[in-house]
């Protein structure tokens, strides 16, 4: 499972670069109408690159990832909320509601593949009955 965090993290890592130094100038200097999605890529796939590296470096089974999941999207969403005490900061609602995407599509990836990758911590009565 630590390769496959490790595999998802890179990926959204590198969507996130390609989205914050290419995706989101190009929008603004063409005037494209992308509804906003240039403005939130980074907290987006941002996020989601958050939420898999935390599980693959701790090598989090099924239960832990979840709680990771959970601690990452409050953390962010904290960090979102404290925007406008901290210095040049400005809260973004699309930022917040993004975090919450973010969390949930990861949630459900990460759920997908342990549906596939069975955890080595479960007895194998406990696998059969999930």
């Amino acid at each position: 499972m630590r390769g496959v965090y490790f595999i998802l993290f890179v990926i959204t890592f590198i969507l996130t670069e390609i989205g914050r130094k290419i995706y989101r100038p190009f929008v603004y200097q063409n005037g494209i109408i992308d509804f906003g999605f240039a403005d939130v890529i980074g907290d987006l796939l941002g996020t989601a690159a958050i939420i898999f590296f935390c599980p693959g470096i701790y090598n989090a089974t099924r239960i832990q990832s979840m709680r990771v999941i959970a601690f990452i999207m409050i953390g962010v969403v904290i960090y979102e909320l404290l925007q406008p005490v901290l210095p040049r900061g400005v809260l973004d609602w699309k930022d917040v509601v993004c975090t919450f995407a973010a969390g949930s599509l990861a949630l459900i990836v990460v759920l997908v593949i342990w549906r596939i990758i069975q955890d080595p911590s479960m007895p194998d009565n406990a696998k059969a009955d999930s």
